[in-house]
């Protein structure tokens, strides 16, 4: 796998991240979402936990990541660091949920 461009880290405990990249695997770019722990003072190793998403759903998974925060936004409301009971926040129809 070769990684293209930067990866994004986003911190997870102070022995984890999880690193966002745009990465060729095959002959085909993807983009990997994936947990990296770390294995010496500056070395990071991937996990199997982790998914690789194809690029052509790029798009759709944009607008799945804002439609979520969207929701993260209403259940955070005014606090900004204490989520408000789920009951008082803005709550998901079942059908509206994940594409069955």
């Amino acid at each position: 796998m070769t990684t293209v461009g930067e990866p994004v880290a986003l911190p997870r405990s102070e022995t984890e991240k999880i690193w966002v990249s745009l990465s060729e695997w095959q002959g085909f770019l993807g983009i990997d979402i994936r947990v990296y722990y770390q294995a010496g003072e500056a070395s990071w190793r991937p996990t199997k936990k982790g998914v690789r998403i194809s690029l052509e759903l790029k798009d759709q998974l944009i607008a799945a990541i804002e439609k979520v925060a969207g929701y993260a936004d209403d259940v955070m409301g005014e606090s900004r660091g204490k989520p408000k009971p789920l009951a008082e926040s803005k709550k998901v129809d079942e059908d509206e949920g994940a594409d069955k």
